[in-house]
């Protein structure tokens, strides 16, 4: 059909519906005429046939109007393609998708996640701290360029953006079809304009959600979205023992806490002081607690970097990252790492009280210390599983 629309033909528009050129061969075209076939008065008017006579030429029912346009994304996706982006180039030069969005899972990471545990490194605090207020942590650590700033200045905006949405029209297509016999590339220049417009207030209530989004920013301090746009860009940065890394170029992120250093006793009641390591999680994949710098513990098989942790088994890790699930993750890997090793049973991978001769075992004769070690008796370095 789309090669007649191109082509020097004529079609038929009735009640909706295009109707192609048929030819018959002699035999057809004689039973055709014999069954009465009539040329329509008022095209508008076809009811359901599906076989129309006009001017001795014979035309068969092919598609409606509104099918078409509803579906023609799919049949001729170039030509749609080309018109959306028309549509974009006519639209608000300003106004990229790309520039006003931003990583959910980075939101939900600085404004739910790191709250969480940047509250409990403070004990003092009597209230949760805001997400606003790590923004605020960022910026006294972090020196932000001033390309940000800017960006953020013409984020925020939205009032020239907003009349110029309002203002947006596409082309103008009458409300009237065109109808009887009419040249396959006339009707396809309608078709065209009336699919621009189609596409036009597609986009623009796409766009509309999307400058809603912006104006949400915006009500943000210019400053704190000029922190936003850095920290998506830069995908690092660690304020309090809490913080995100970005893997590689892609749009995963690790969200971590670090431990600090602690003490273990083993089944002698000698004691080993471990050092500060980041448990994390990931955006990417189910979400189990990990330790990613080179580290060993009796709940980590090796020593190793982005080793997984040894959890309780009834812990279900979620399939998908949310503020939720990361919380309970990490929670679960700390308490693993801290109160996970039972000094009477010697569980998990590997055991503190093991001797250098056993075959394929972790040794931990280098983290030891004496039980009266200054930072044990003052409290600085708690031991994490004295009540075994």
């Amino acid at each position: 059909m789309l090669q007649i629309l191109q082509s020097d033909a004529k079609i038929f528009i009735g009640s909706g519906s295009i109707y192609l050129p048929l030819t018959f061969d002699p035999s057809i075209e004689e039973e055709i005429r014999a069954s009465g076939i009539d040329s329509p008065e008022h095209p508008e008017s076809l009811e359901n046939q599906a076989l129309i006579e006009v001017k001795g030429e014979y035309f068969i029912k092919s598609i409606g109007i509104s099918s078409l346009l509803n579906t023609y994304e799919k049949i001729d996706p170039e030509t749609y393609e080309y018109l959306r982006n028309r549509v974009f180039s006519k639209f608000i030069r300003s106004l990229s998708p790309g520039s006003i969005s931003m990583d959910e899972e980075l939101l939900a990471i600085i404004f739910q996640v790191m709250p969480h545990f940047i509250r409990k490194k403070n004990r003092l605090r009597r209230k949760r701290i805001t997400g606003e207020e790590i923004l605020d942590l960022i910026w006294r650590k972090v020196s932000i360029p001033a390309r940000f700033h800017d960006e953020a200045a013409r984020l925020c905006d939205t009032a020239s953006i907003k009349k110029e949405l309002r203002n947006f029209a596409g082309p103008m297509v009458s409300e009237e079809p065109l109808s009887g016999l009419v040249p396959a590339q006339m009707f396809r220049q309608w078709f065209l304009r009336a699919l621009e417009s189609r596409i036009v207030e597609r986009e623009k209530s796409r766009l509309a959600d999307l400058l809603y989004n912006r104006e949400k920013f915006s009500r943000l301090q210019r400053r704190y979205l000029a922190i936003l746009l850095f920290v998506k860009e830069s995908g690092t940065f660690e304020v309090s023992g809490c913080g995100i890394f970005r893997s590689g170029k892609s749009s995963e992120y690790y969200v971590y806490v670090r431990t600090g250093p602690y003490a273990l006793k083993d089944f002698y009641r000698r004691l080993y002081l471990f050092p500060d390591c980041r448990v994390a999680v990931s955006t990417y994949g189910p979400v189990v607690p990990y330790v990613i710098d080179r580290y060993k513990h009796p709940f980590l098989k090796g020593h190793d970097k982005m080793q997984k942790i040894c959890v309780r088994g009834d812990f279900i890790p979620a399939e998908r990252f949310s503020a939720v699930a990361a919380i309970q993750a990490l929670e679960e890997g700390v308490s693993a790492l801290f109160h996970g090793y039972n000094s009477r049973r010697g569980n998990g991978y590997n055991r503190l009280d093991a001797m250098q001769f056993e075959k394929n075992s972790i040794v931990f004769e280098e983290y030891r210390i004496p039980f009266d070690d200054p930072r044990i008796v003052s409290g600085e370095i708690e031991v994490k599983n004295d009540f075994y």
